[in-house]
């Protein structure tokens, strides 16, 4: 998939009005060639130094630990260059010295990039800023996929890659012939880190109270029980829904919103058991098929795990119960149920020892997350005791996926729209979210569909596949129509 995927962008690139020079040759970096494992991101750089395309993969050859390389160079007469074989892995980036900025998986097998010539940040000019925007554009990538080397790296000059990451936000919607090479604000900033947002297009605050959750998955006292959740949320002050979604899938896991008992393992393999209590697992996966045994095993006096049991049988009498599984004495008396933990299991009750246990910050969520990934791993990880588990938030982003986004009046249709696309585990349409889009993100689960349709030059058929005639997505699509045909 990931070759395709290249093909595909390379394909895109060749298509465009950016034509590069092959200068791949040249290239002495150890395992050349050797692909990208996920193309999602792109840095933009700097060379700190000035000379020709020619002149920069000299001194990427010459490095004192060893040749570097990079995808593409960008001269100063904006002329682009290839630096590496299509599609492949370059050295670029130090993932040791990443900031809180960067992806947690941004890496040089994750992104591409592009040596600026330039000095530094002020001796970019915007010529070569407009070509690394229809690079970025052509290679398929979202706003959200760009990062300046500076913003991410914490030993290079805070400026670096700033000036052009400026002008590809600003001009991102601007027609090919109408991008300028002169741009005053932009140009005044030149040499600072700051905001790369143009401030004529820093986007609004949303207003959390003309935005809300929906969902037409869930029924009866499941659907009853989700409205009396966000209810709560709100009263707490949580009113951004990426946080309210985020704490859903992770309680929609484990309890399905209606509270109970943790279930018995009788029917779980033995290794499933030793992945979730690990050692503990290993030594009661034996007593699985007797629940007061069992639990009392993994959880009691003896189990070697803090829960605050303290009697024999604590473990299964404070076992898991309610929307999020709260486990242990402890934890039973801290939030009221310690001498009658089946109440734990009623709804008001259990919601509000729920949002006691994950969201006890209350109102400061709405702010604390950058996207709906790292969300929905702080409130598993939490809710799991402090062990981060990568099964734990894929089934809570199958439970993510069944809930939408939908306004009232007096919202910002940008806003709007990017929130629905951080929310929603598919890209939506018009998202410019934080990863670059693919085709068959594009396309969704249409994506072998289209691709038929297309080859028999069924445009009705194509139009269905990829979501209808209308939207963000056909525009997308559509762009790359004739491309696709000539693949096929």
């Amino acid at each position: 998939m990931v070759n395709f995927k290249n093909i595909l962008s390379e394909i895109l690139l060749a298509e465009s009005s950016t034509s590069a020079t092959d200068l791949s040759s040249m290239s002495k970096m150890k395992g050349k060639g050797k692909p990208l494992k996920d193309d999602k991101y792109f840095v933009l750089h700097h060379t700190g130094g000035e000379g020709s395309a020619e002149d920069v993969m000299n001194v990427l050859n010459n490095r004192e630990v060893g040749a570097l390389g990079v995808q593409f160079i960008i001269d100063k007469e904006g002329n682009l260059f290839r630096g590496l074989p299509a599609g492949s892995k370059g050295q670029h980036v130090n993932s040791s010295k990443l900031t809180g900025s960067a992806p947690k998986d941004l890496s040089n097998s994750t992104a591409q990039g592009v040596e600026i010539v330039g000095s530094d940040d002020t001796k970019i000019n915007l010529n070569q800023c407009k070509t690394a925007l229809l690079l970025v554009k052509s290679l398929g990538y979202s706003k959200g996929s760009i990062y300046a080397h500076g913003e991410i790296q914490s030993n290079k000059m805070p400026s670096e890659g700033a000036t052009c990451k400026r002008y590809i936000l600003k001009y991102w919607s601007t027609p090919e012939d109408q991008l300028p090479v002169e741009d005053t604000e932009i140009s005044s900033q030149k040499g600072t880190k700051g905001s790369t947002i143009p401030k004529s297009e820093e986007p609004n605050k949303v207003d959390f109270s003309k935005v809300g959750l929906t969902q037409n998955s869930y029924k009866g006292e499941a659907a009853s029980n989700i409205n009396m959740l966000i209810n709560k949320m709100k009263e707490r002050g949580i009113t951004n829904p990426m946080v309210q979604s985020a704490i859903l899938a992770t309680i929609g896991k484990e309890s399905g919103f209606v509270p109970k008992n943790e279930i018995g393992y009788c029917k779980t393999s033995d290794s499933r058991i030793v992945s979730i209590f690990s050692n503990r697992g290993e030594k009661c996966k034996k007593y699985k098929c007797d629940d007061e045994e069992f639990f009392d095993c993994v959880y009691g006096k003896d189990s070697g795990v803090k829960l605050g049991n303290t009697q024999p049988g604590d473990g299964y009498k404070y076992r898991g119960r309610g929307f999020n599984g709260i486990t242990g004495r402890a934890n039973y008396r801290k939030y009221g149920f310690e001498n009658n933990p089946e109440e734990l299991n009623k709804p008001e009750g259990a919601a509000n020892a729920m949002l006691d246990f994950l969201a006890k910050e209350g109102s400061s969520l709405n702010d604390k997350f950058k996207n709906i990934d790292e969300a929905v791993e702080f409130f598993v990880t939490r809710n799991a005791g402090g062990k981060k588990s990568s099964w734990g938030e894929g089934k809570a982003k199958e439970v993510l996926a069944k809930f939408n986004v939908e306004s009232g009046s007096g919202v910002e249709p940008q806003s709007l729209s990017q929130m629905a696309s951080t929310i929603s585990t598919t890209p939506s349409s018009g998202s410019e979210g934080g990863e670059k889009k693919s085709l068959l993100s594009l396309f969704g689960g249409g994506a072998l569909d289209a691709l038929v349709a297309l080859g028999k030059g069924d445009q009705a058929a194509f139009e269905k596949a990829v979501g209808g005639s209308g939207g963000g997505i056909m525009e997308e699509t559509l762009r790359i129509k004739d491309i696709m045909k000539k693949i096929l």
